[in-house]
């Protein structure tokens, strides 16, 4: 019988170095994958999508053991709802937040590193529906981000068969190169 009480206090936010390993692993991916995309437009899709998922792979293998690695609010978004591993309401929304702000600061100082030329196809991946069918767009988010947090929970947070160690913080970043690709 499990009783569910929930509080004000639930919704204040805390710090933590928990808090702080997601605001600084989240900065850094937003920051990476954006110059990755911004660099696609010369390059092709291929620099955004392996950059992207690279610099996913390194950042969890480098903040799975102090945070859990989420870097993604849908990731922890899906911790919140199973309460997996005993995450609380308090520690999701603190994620959220740093996570949110930290992908804004990533984002805002990419903008002020490039160069003006960078800016004609700003953080943008041009795929054949990007620009066309914004519904369908849509789908292909929402389907890619389901598989990374599938992926997330089947290889980082199930304690059975966690690789958080190993490789599957590698899976977590293929997960986002073939979401990069398939969304593109």
């Amino acid at each position: 019988d499990i009783k569910m009480s929930i509080t004000a206090s639930d919704f204040v936010p805390i710090f933590s170095p928990a808090v702080a390993a997601e605001f600084v692993g989240t900065f850094l991916l937003q920051f990476l994958s954006g110059a990755a995309s911004a660099n696609a437009a010369d390059n092709g899709i291929a620099v955004a999508a392996l950059g992207t998922g690279l610099a996913m792979a390194m950042l969890v293998l480098s903040s799975v053991h102090i945070s859990g690695g989420h870097l993604n609010p849908a990731i922890t978004a899906g911790y919140m709802v199973t309460k997996a591993n005993g995450f609380t309401i308090k520690e999701g929304i603190s994620y959220i937040l740093a996570q949110i702000l930290a992908a804004v600061m990533g984002s805002f100082l990419l903008r002020m590193i490039l160069p003006n030329e960078a800016l004609f196809h700003p953080f943008v991946t041009l795929g054949a529906l990007s620009d066309k069918h914004w519904g369908q767009v849509m789908l292909l988010e929402f389907l890619c981000t389901s598989m990374v947090v599938l992926v997330f929970f089947a290889v980082i947070t199930d304690k059975r068969r966690s690789m958080a160690g190993s490789a599957g913080p590698l899976a977590v970043g293929f997960a986002y190169a073939v979401g990069t690709f398939a969304a593109s």
